[in-house]
């Protein structure tokens, strides 16, 4: 399944930008599922929802297996389409990389990432 349309959010064979809005772990979930295999979204904003650390390394764990998915920005990391060519991260910032779950997402996003050079800060 690559495309979805249900109450909370649509992925279409057109949709290559969503906004997430939702605060349900199972919406998340859900997401995920079709994050298996979708080949069209680009970009993942979740700044006006919430993804807990669970969803989160389930929907990353979905983007490293899905090796023609697209998806490799979000606004959570600071990674934009059509942003800057290289990008900081601070591995440590709690804002960003909430837990070892959450770093997950983080490495399904630079999977796909094919604009941004991704510096770290691990001291």
């Amino acid at each position: 399944m690559q495309f979805l349309q249900c109450d909370v959010f649509s992925l279409t064979d057109t949709t290559e930008t969503l906004n997430w809005i939702s605060r349900a772990p199972c919406d998340a979930i859900v997401l995920a599922g079709v994050l298996r295999s979708n080949s069209t979204l680009k970009t993942l904003n979740i700044a006006n929802g919430d993804i807990g650390d669970y969803e989160r390394e389930l929907i990353g764990t979905a983007l490293l297996g899905n090796t023609s998915g697209r998806l490799g920005y979000c606004d959570a990391y600071g990674l934009k389409e059509n942003g800057q060519p290289s990008h900081t991260v601070d591995v440590k910032d709690k804002e960003q990389i909430r837990s070892r779950r959450s770093f997950t997402l983080f490495a399904g996003l630079l999977r796909a990432n094919r604009t941004s050079l991704i510096a770290s800060d691990c001291s």
